[in-house]
């Protein structure tokens, strides 16, 4: 599946908080909610009112690329319970 023309041009806000460079890769991110009738895709961190914190959004790669790699939902299930615990742990850092 191509990225839409669109995704092509636009950099990947995730990686920019993470001071990293790269183009939005679309329906290929695991953050990605598909469009529907009534609205295009777009990323879930896009709706995220998160700080650019680049430790934040450094867990927020990691937790891409992990997601990315798993082949199942049990493999999925565990990386998304680490990412709350994290996130659990470190609410006081996001401010």
């Amino acid at each position: 599946m191509q990225p839409s023309s669109a995704a092509q041009l636009l950099p990947c806000r995730l990686q920019y908080v993470a001071s990293r460079v790269g183009a939005c890769p679309d329906e290929r991110c695991p953050l990605w909610q598909p469009g529907g009738t009534a609205y295009d895709g777009h990323c879930v961190f896009e709706e995220l009112n998160v700080p650019d914190n680049s430790t934040f959004a450094s867990w927020l790669v990691q937790l891409r690329l992990e997601l990315q790699r798993a082949r199942t939902a049990n493999e999925r299930n565990e990386v998304r319970r680490l990412f709350y615990r994290l996130l659990n742990e470190s609410t006081g850092a996001i401010s």
